[in-house]
């Protein structure tokens, strides 16, 4: 799993670190700055100074990017990770970048199918956990 650890060794790297995470997830959804821009409320100009973090996104426009990508706020924050995990990030971002741009966005969406799965298994182990054991579960008495 990844460490949940921002990068903060500037805030110039950490707005270039977002704007980086805004980019790629709107490349994905195959969408332009200007549909990613109406959808937000802001002009193409705007979400085009954030992808290039030339501009500091504050965190109520940050949070509506979000919501108009379909993601987690912490889906666009650069996350320092272990060298195993970015061996692991770089192999899925090399198959990522050599599929065409039409594939990238069904890409996106079995991974998002995935982690819906999985959260959904972890929400039923941890449930299950907190149960006593029946009959049905297979436990023997």
């Amino acid at each position: 799993m990844v460490s949940l650890m921002p990068r903060l060794k500037t805030t110039d790297e950490m707005d270039a670190g977002i704007g980086a995470g805004v980019r790629a997830r709107r490349l994905a959804l195959g969408w332009s700055q200007a549909e990613l821009a109406r959808r937000v409320g802001v002009t193409y100009q705007q979400i085009q100074k954030y992808e290039a973090g030339s501009n500091r996104v504050s965190a109520a426009v940050l949070t509506k990017v979000a919501a108009a990508l379909g993601c987690e706020l912490a889906a666009l924050v650069p996350w320092e990770v272990s060298a195993s995990e970015r061996s692991d990030l770089q192999a899925l971002y090399a198959v990522a970048s050599a599929l065409p741009t039409e594939k990238l966005s069904l890409l996106l969406e079995v991974a998002l199918t995935f982690q819906q799965a999985l959260s959904a298994d972890g929400r039923k182990e941890r449930v299950k956990g907190r149960r006593a054991a029946t009959p049905l579960d297979g436990a023997t008495g």
